[in-house]
């Protein structure tokens, strides 16, 4: 087996090409939440380092995530489930094309 993979190398993984048409899955109340924050603290770190670190970005996201309270998550909770029904509905068609064929 070592001299097989030596002389050939290691097993190349065959990957299933993604269908361009598939509808994209739903968001979750947080990432929601992300889209509409993102912004704002870009503007702020750019402000005061010039630099913006992606991850200290996403780090603040989850800390401002988790003090927000039931009452202002429940806005986001409703755009997932309206966001959950629009892909059901989508995947509805989209099963349809398929299986039609």
């Amino acid at each position: 087996q070592e001299m097989i993979t030596l002389l050939l190398g290691e097993k190349s993984k065959l990957k299933f090409k993604k269908d361009p048409n598939k509808p994209k899955k739903p968001k979750s109340g947080f990432l929601f939440f992300c889209d509409k924050e993102r912004g704002k603290l870009i503007e702020k770190e750019k402000k005061k380092n010039k630099k913006v670190v992606i991850g200290n970005i996403a780090k603040e996201l989850g800390k401002m995530w988790k003090k927000l309270s039931d009452n202002e998550k429940k806005k986001y909770e409703e755009m997932k489930n309206k966001d959950q029904a629009r892909y059901v509905a989508e995947m509805e068609v989209y099963n349809n094309k398929i299986y039609k064929v």
